[in-house]
């Protein structure tokens, strides 16, 4: 079971959408970061959470963690660039 720790959460904002972190210590002392992105539009709400994987020996690394698998969520895909041909 993890605790969480006082005022466990922040907000970024990212390309017009909002990440919300939620940071959680383990008894063992490895840290976790759960993400939470919530994207409204006119015709649908997208909502995500999740951990990204593994566990961390910081706080800090475990809020980068989190944060960098939430933003590749909301990057739009980009398709590789064609190669010319030879």
């Amino acid at each position: 079971m993890h605790r969480c720790i006082p005022n466990p959460s922040s907000t970024h904002e990212y390309k017009g959408s909002t990440i919300s972190l939620l940071v959680s210590e383990a008894p063992e002392g490895t840290w976790r970061c759960r993400y939470v992105y919530i994207e409204f539009s006119l015709t649908d709400t997208a909502y995500l959470s999740n951990y990204p994987d593994g566990l961390f020996t910081t706080q800090q690394e475990a809020e980068s963690a989190a944060l960098r698998k939430a933003k590749k969520l909301i990057d739009p895909w980009e398709p590789l660039s064609p190669h010319p041909c030879p």
